[in-house]
């Protein structure tokens, strides 16, 4: 096991000395770089030694980011941690207290506001070199990670933290900017695609906006109903988002496929909504959907979404799917508006195509399905694959025996933990063959009996 000592020595030898006297713009851009990699790889040790598990791989990763991979510290922690698995963590894991979460979050805003405010710095340091392009760039980030109303002083400057957008800038982003709600925003990289959006409604909290061109009744519901799914998720998954996760509802399929070719994603073109790891956006298309199916899909997707914020880990679609669907299946959920009740069996109409067992998926084909490809070549099937999965997860948390229990927490843990399958920098991987081959390597023993237990729970589901 890598100890407290050790990791903690570790990340002292490689602590970033910053030398500001330094004259090139990139020298400079170095400094801070490696300054806020630094911060982040700190406060990723203090997660770590207090068992918040998913927010230290978070902050070990993002201090990778930062440092645009030139950090040798955060690069060198991030190796062992993938390396090392459990041994990386601490053995006895308890389960995070309310004030330990709420620690972490006043730690990471903290952080990330010294990150903003020194690239501030960073920017007002090009303008004065008269390095206009790389001042452009810079205070366009800066806007753009920050996604809040535009605040303009009496001299038509745009307003940042610790100063302001020289007035030639700021003329440039105006020009440019989009109107919600009645403010001005930076018209953002999911605006830019959809240049015909001239108004939408929003809604917005500190941990859920939500975007549509429905009504602000409508649009008013759907955040309601997100605000009220966090608080399970966090029980769930121990912890809460970093970053305010969004959401956007289309209203016609026409602007949504326009969206999906934008982002050339037009592989989900057979489904009605996605989740983004890369921006961490949700866009559903409401078109065809209305009641509890629209909520469910505004459940399971913001899930997704949530999940996506918490690890950097590349679950299975058999998991991914299945855990979305134990809070926004058909019938796994009740809302009234007020109240979200979740954990629910799944409709009976959703669970009738598992009834026989020669039609279900085998236990080897759930683990290597992947969902968006049943939904391009069989939509029924693809179907069943959702609630089989939905099924498959119900049976493993609350059903399956004990060992069989523990050693899928076990996987999910080391999935977690490890950030198994992702790849700095791309946070849009799909390739989850590792946490399958690891699944079949933990529950290697175990998968036949597994598969046996599973298939006559299902068949007792039919005969309650």
């Amino acid at each position: 096991m890598l100890k407290y000592s050790y990791l903690t020595a570790l990340v002292a030898l490689f602590t970033s000395m910053a030398a500001y006297g330094q004259t090139t713009f990139e020298d400079h851009k170095h400094d801070v770089l490696m300054e806020a990699a630094q911060r982040h790889l700190d406060l990723g040790v203090w997660c770590r030694d207090r068992g918040l598990i998913s927010q230290a791989t978070v902050e070990f990763y993002t201090a990778v980011e930062v440092s645009d991979s030139q950090h040798p510290g955060a690069l060198r922690v991030l190796s062992i941690m993938t390396s090392l698995d459990d041994a990386f963590w601490k053995k006895k894991r308890k389960r995070p207290s309310e004030s330990t979460l709420n620690s972490y979050s006043k730690k990471s805003a903290k952080a990330q506001l010294k990150d903003r405010k020194e690239r501030v710095a960073l920017a007002e340091y090009a303008w004065k070199k008269k390095m206009r392009s790389e001042a452009e760039a810079e205070y366009e980030s800066i806007l753009r990670n920050r996604d809040t109303p535009l605040e303009i002083d009496s001299k038509g400057r745009i307003k940042v933290e610790g100063g302001t957008i020289p007035i030639e800038i700021s003329k440039a982003f105006l020009s440019g900017a989009v109107q919600i709600n009645g403010e001005l925003y930076l018209r953002d990289p999911f605006m830019d695609l959809l240049p015909d959006l001239k108004s939408i409604q929003q809604v917005e909290s500190d941990a859920l906006r939500v975007r549509s061109v429905l009504s602000l009744e409508e649009t008013e519901g759907f955040h309601a109903l997100g605000e009220a799914l966090f608080p399970y998720l966090q029980q769930d998954l121990l912890g809460k988002p970093l970053v305010r996760l969004n959401l956007f509802v289309f209203a016609h399929r026409t602007t949504y496929d326009q969206y999906l070719a934008a982002t050339e994603q037009l592989a989900y073109k057979e489904v009605s909504g996605l989740a983004q790891a890369s921006n961490l956006t949700a866009v559903i298309c409401a078109e065809g959907l209305e009641g509890s199916a629209l909520q469910g899909m505004v459940l399971h997707e913001l899930t997704h979404l949530y999940t996506y914020s918490m690890t950097r880990a590349v679950m299975p679609s058999w998991h991914s799917e299945g855990f979305a669907e134990l809070y926004g299946g058909q019938g796994t959920f009740l809302w009234d508006g007020a109240k979200l009740e979740v954990g629910r069996m799944m409709a009976d109409f959703r669970l009738a195509p598992l009834h026989e067992r020669s039609n279900r998926f085998t236990l080897e084909e759930m683990i290597s399905s992947d969902a968006i490809q049943l939904f391009a070549t069989d939509r029924e099937r693809a179907l069943q694959f959702y609630a089989q999965s939905w099924a498959l997860l119900y049976f493993l948390r609350t059903e399956g025996d004990n060992d069989s229990r523990l050693l899928f927490k076990a996987w999910e843990q080391r999935c977690f933990g490890s950030g198994v399958g992702a790849k700095v920098g791309d946070r849009s991987g799909r390739d989850f063959g590792d946490a399958n081959d690891l699944f079949r390597k933990m529950l290697g023993k175990n998968l036949a009996k597994l598969e046996a237990d599973f298939n006559t729970w299902l068949d007792e589901v039919f005969i309650r």
